[in-house]
């Protein structure tokens, strides 16, 4: 009787679990078991019935029809004792082998990560992570990583951190759990609690090309949270296989480096293409109809926010004939009012306004005297000392709002006095920045690069490898004079250098409408953006600035670059022809 019970169980599962939880069709009991409650896949595994069937039913297509599993069912109930017989035979022989297969499937997922996604829909805008161009991208790839991996297969739900401490990672994978898997599910469970237990921790080679893009995978599905993205980027030598050959600092062929001064160069560039394309978008809450283009809504904005006539007079048509002194005061004015307008975000909590920047508050002279009698103050958890505890969780890909304002990463904190989560997802786009108001170098350098063309100067977008970002404007009697949105600087290039900096790479990106070199640098000897169907070989889109804004010699800048001044130089050659050859594709 027992062994007529545990048939009818077996077939009850075969034939009510034929599908996966994305209503797949499973041919084999293998992926069945993933998604069967833990007691009943523990017992399933240890009965002999189910090790003995697993070749001659569970193995068998799940197209067998009803009056087929009717008939077995019969034949198990009318013939107990055969059905012993072939568990004996058979017990061994199946047993290892579902082991082996259940050892490959484990070993797969060692070497290759494959992690089902936590969501059936992916999103089906294309996003580029070429576009992690801010200097978190700047980093040298690391050989190892740390992976810790939260799974709970009863509701499928795997989520991965990405070198993230620990308990950075115990508090995403809860909120996300909370905010975003369920309710996109539709699924109601305020009984869900959140296991710490069901979390692992393993090492993994980011030099792995494969490995990288299974993680790519899991950040696009929105199952990742990292401390970096730059093992996430997709760099131009990704794409070239093998390593490719140059010439090294000594002069000797040396090899391509993933995250070098080629794939940065090519990343920034192409960052900078993606800004001038956005200018000629149609924005639809444009208030002038007859002049909704991007650049069209940057100069209405700015008259009503800047001021019409302080803007009237910040026009190009109209400042470049005043004297550069009056010039420069008119831009300084302008980067005083840009700065309190866009302040510069660290991590203020979008709930309660608390910042980890906000200065303490004075103690008072009771908590002073209680401070001062407690010889012994309570010590924190040896791995919270361990652990960064800044409210800085990671990166996060961007939610579908999100994308909407070209996003390419979000950043989460986790306020330090109310334990709310923020949300500050790092946008491209010029009317989003204007709309929250939140940003950083690369947002405002980015905003301010646009205000300046939107106003009729020739700009350029300049890039700091180390960790800064920049604009600069083209003034006749001057030349190229740099502006700081975020330090409301202008006019001075060494600024950096009294922060203590060793300058290595400063890059100046130029769009359409380039100073030629060699030329009397008149204004009216620019070319018109509509005249570069033919790109003159004579003009650069790409410079290299780093002389402009240190004191040190190049021969001491060289010293502490790791490419040689000749590949330097090519390199900024090909990205430049390459760059110029865009522009006129997107005019076309």
């Amino acid at each position: 009787m027992t062994t007529m019970c545990q048939v009818l169980i077996v077939l009850l599962v075969a034939a009510f679990v034929k599908h996966d939880v994305h209503g797949r069709k499973q041919s084999s009991p293998l992926p069945l078991i993933g998604f069967v409650p833990q007691h009943a896949k523990a017992w399933l595994k240890n009965t002999p019935l189910f090790r003995s069937s697993s070749s001659s039913f569970f193995t068998k297509s799940s197209s067998v029809n009803t009056t087929r599993s009717s008939t077995e069912t019969s034949s198990c109930t009318n013939n107990t004792s055969t059905l012993r017989t072939e568990a004996a035979a058979h017990e061994q022989a199946s047993a290892l082998k579902l082991q082996q297969e259940l050892n490959q499937q484990q070993e797969a997922e060692s070497v290759h990560l494959k992690l089902n996604p936590i969501r059936e829909e992916q999103d089906q805008q294309e996003e580029t992570e070429s576009s992690f161009s801010d200097t978190d991208a700047a980093v040298g790839l690391g050989q190892a990583a740390t992976l810790h991996t939260y799974s709970d297969s009863e509701y499928n739900i795997i989520l991965v951190g990405l070198n993230t401490p620990l308990r950075k990672f115990h508090a995403w994978a809860n909120y996300t759990i909370q905010t975003s898997i369920l309710p996109d599910r539709q699924q109601q469970h305020p009984e869900y609690k959140y296991k710490t237990q069901s979390v692992t921790t393993k090492t993994v080679q980011l030099d792995d090309g494969k490995i990288r893009e299974e993680l790519r995978r899991l950040w696009r599905s929105r199952c990742l949270i990292s401390e970096r993205t730059e093992p996430l980027a997709v760099y131009a030598s990704d794409g070239a296989g093998a390593a490719s050959s140059k010439h090294n600092k000594d002069g000797g062929d040396g090899v391509e480096k993933r995250g070098g001064f080629a794939d940065l160069l090519t990343l920034y560039a192409d960052r900078l293409a993606g800004i001038v394309a956005d200018e000629s978008e149609i924005v639809d809450d444009a208030s002038n109809e007859e002049n909704n283009s991007s650049n069209g809504f940057l100069i209405d904005w700015l008259k009503k926010e800047y001021g019409e006539q302080k803007m009237e007079g910040l026009m190009a048509d109209k400042l470049l004939e005043l004297p550069v002194e009056e010039q420069l005061l008119k831009f300084q004015h302008f980067l005083g009012w840009f700065r309190s307008t866009f302040p510069y975000y660290y991590d203020r909590c979008d709930h309660c306004g608390a910042s980890t920047r906000d200065k303490p508050p004075i103690p008072s002279p009771q908590r002073k005297r209680e401070e001062s009698n407690n010889l012994q103050p309570e010590q924190p958890p040896p791995e919270e000392v361990e652990e960064d505890n800044s409210t800085f969780l990671g990166y996060t890909y961007p939610s579908p709002q999100e994308l909407k304002g070209k996003a390419t990463r979000t950043e989460l904190y986790l306020c330090h006095k109310c334990g709310s989560f923020t949300r500050f997802p790092r946008y491209n786009s010029a009317p989003f920045i204007l709309k929250h108001k939140r940003g950083r170098c690369g947002e405002y350098s980015m905003l301010l690069f646009r205000f300046l063309r939107a106003a009729g100067y020739e700009a350029r977008w300049v890039v700091d490898w180390s960790d800064h970002v920049w604009s600069e404007v083209y003034l006749r009697e001057k030349g190229w004079v740099h502006l700081d949105p975020c330090e409301a600087a202008v006019d001075e290039p060494l600024l950096y250098q009294k922060w203590g900096k060793e300058q290595t790479y400063i890059i100046a990106f130029c769009a359409t409408d380039p100073i030629p070199r060699n030329a009397s640098h008149k204004h009216h000897d620019q070319p018109n953006k509509n005249q570069l169907s033919v790109l003159p070989s004579r003009y650069d889109f790409i410079e290299d600035v780093t002389t402009m804004y240190t004191s040190d010699s190049i021969e001491t800048i060289q010293k502490r670059r790791e490419e040689s001044s000749q590949i330097i130089q090519d390199t900024l050659r090909k990205v430049s022809k390459r760059l110029g050859e865009r522009f006129i594709q997107q005019q076309q």
